[in-house]
C-alpha cells in the first residue's frame, strides 16, 4: 500500500538519501505550525454535538433541546505521540500548494509499519499505530466521537489532505539518552527544546517513486 510524503526538498533530501533519515513530529507541534493551512491544536480535540440531533440525559431525565443555550461539546486530550503525516494523493498539484512543497515521496506503508514495529518492540511500553484519518464536522449531527482513536481524528476542514498517519507512542515518563550522554525528556512542552524524533536508516527498502515540482 503506497502513501505519499510532501515537503521541501531541502529538508527531505535526507529521506531519499543513503541514510534514509525521517522526522516524526510530536503531536503538540501541529498547533505551532507556521503554515496556517496546516496548523491544528491536535493536543486537545473538541467535538460539538448538534443539540437537536442527539438525546441528552441529566440525572436520568431527557433534556429538551430548546432548553439548551448552546450545543454541548465533548473535549478530550490526545495522547502524546510522534507522528508522520502522509496522504493517499500522489503528485497532487493542490497538495504541493497547500504544503508549500516541491517534492513528493512514495512510501510502502505496510512494509514501513512492519519495520517500525520490529524496531520499537524492544522499547518497553512503546507502540506503533497507523491508519487513515477520520474527519469530523464542526458540528456533529450523527455518530459519536471515537475517543479511543484521538490520534486519528481531525476536523473536516483538513479533508483535502486525505491523510494517512503513522504514530509512535512512547510512555510520557520515559527519557532519551543523547549521543553526548545527556538525558532529556521524551516529550517536552518547551518549544525551544524541539518536538521531533529523527530515525536513521528507517525507510530503507520502503521507498518508491519520487516526484519533484
Amino acid at each position: 500500500m503506497k502513501r505519499y510524503l510532501y515537503g521541501k526538498n531541502k529538508y527531505l533530501s535526507g529521506v531519499v538519501g543513503d541514510e534514509g533519515i525521517i522526522r516524526f513530529s510530536d503531536i503538540i507541534h501541529y498547533g505551532r505550525n507556521p503554515n496556517e493551512q496546516m496548523r491544528d491544536n491536535e493536543i486537545l480535540k473538541h467535538f460539538i454535538l448538534d443539540k437537536s440531533s442527539y438525546r441528552f440525559l441529566y440525572n436520568g431525565a431527557d433534556l429538551e433541546s430548546n432548553s439548551m443555550s448552546s450545543n454541548p461539546m465533548i473535549s478530550a486530550f490526545t495522547p502524546r505521540a510522534f507522528c508522520l503525516c502522509l496522504t493517499k494523493k500522489k503528485d497532487d498539484p493542490e497538495l504541493y500548494a497547500r504544503f508549500e512543497a516541491d517534492i513528493c515521496i512514495e512510501i510502502d506503508v505496510e512494509k514501513y509499519f512492519d519495520k517500525l514495529s520490529k524496531d520499537f518492540e524492544a522499547w518497553s511500553g512503546a507502540e506503533v499505530f497507523a491508519g487513515d484519518i477520520n474527519y469530523y464536522p464542526q458540528i456533529m449531527t450523527s455518530g459519536k466521537p471515537d475517543l479511543l482513536r484521538l490520534l486519528f481524528q481531525k476536523p473536516d476542514r483538513f479533508y483535502i489532505e486525505s491523510e494517512y498517519r503513522i504514530a509512535i507512542r512512547i510512555p510520557p515518563d520515559h527519557n532519551f539518552e543523547m549521543s553526548n550522554g545527556e538525558i532529556t525528556r521524551v516529550y517536552s512542552d518547551v518549544e525551544s527544546e524541539g518536538q521531533y524524533l529523527f530515525l536513521k536508516n528507517s525507510l530503507l527498502g520502503c521507498l518508491g517513486d519520487v516526484y519533484y515540482r
